[in-house]
């Protein structure tokens, strides 16, 4: 399936751009969608997007189709089945005062 993927806060910053472009088996979880940025972006992008080990941090919250996630779990497909594109927000809050 092919994701479209739009970060927003600190992680776009991390990542320098606000919205990529994603090949995923049909089969895919949000965890495996976080796995190949994190593979691709590196440790600074984990350390955002996890809190400890695979635990999403509590600063970041994931949309399919405007829809917040369940859980790491969850299949990208469960918003948006048979659609040739979904599309995923990453938003990591920025913190200070």
């Amino acid at each position: 399936m092919d994701a479209r993927v739009r970060l927003m806060g600190m992680v776009r910053h991390i990542v320098k751009d606000g919205e990529l472009r994603l090949s995923l088996p049909e089969e895919a979880t949000v965890e495996d969608l976080l796995k190949a940025l994190t593979d691709r972006y590196g440790d600074n992008f984990r350390e955002r997007i996890f809190a400890r080990g695979n635990e999403l941090s509590r600063s970041v919250k994931i949309f399919i189709n405007n829809e917040a996630i369940n859980g790491l779990g969850q299949s990208l497909r469960t918003q948006a089945p048979g659609a040739p594109e979904i599309t995923v927000m990453v938003f990591s809050s920025v913190s200070g005062g």
